[in-house]
């Protein structure tokens, strides 16, 4: 982690921000096994993207809850369009389970949807225009990861 920091590895304007960055990377990373890791390194460009999504859902549960509850239920019904009001329909139900949830304003709401939905495009899991992408899994990644894992994507196996 210092390494990074000290040789500016991610290449940012100011040492805080390289900080934070691989502060966060790391905290993600070390929610990894060993293969998952090894694929992570080693596997295909998707398959990094998918580990790194796989990461970022287990770090933060409302991800996590969002790629279940929304993105599994859209494509139960042959639904791939993402809308925002899907976004804010699960952030509601999920005020029920977080009352802390209702502290947020609705400005950070709408930055956590932008850096959600974000993340499923830079994952690959959406499109530009938010609709879901499926796509068949390959046998490493069906392989390396938990089965229990397999629900956060959009997959055809």
């Amino acid at each position: 982690k210092k390494e990074a920091v000290d040789t500016n590895i991610l290449q940012t304007n100011k040492t805080s921000s390289c900080q934070r960055i691989v502060t966060e990377l790391y905290s993600r990373l070390k929610l990894l096994n060993d293969k998952e890791l090894d694929l992570l390194i080693h596997g295909s460009s998707i398959d990094q993207s998918l580990i790194l999504w796989l990461a970022l859902c287990r770090k933060y549960q409302f991800i996590y809850n969002f790629a279940v509850e929304v993105i599994q239920n859209k494509l139960i019904k042959f639904d791939y369009q993402l809308e925002d009001s899907d976004f804010s329909q699960f952030f509601d139900s999920q005020e029920l389970i977080y009352p802390e949830l209702e502290q947020i304003s609705e400005k950070q709401k709408i930055r956590l949807r932008q850096v959600l939905y974000r993340s499923l495009k830079e994952s690959n899991l959406v499109d530009k225009n938010k609709q879901i992408k499926q796509f068949i899994a390959s046998k490493k990644l069906i392989e390396t990861i938990n089965k229990n894992d397999l629900i956060l994507y959009p997959l055809i196996i």
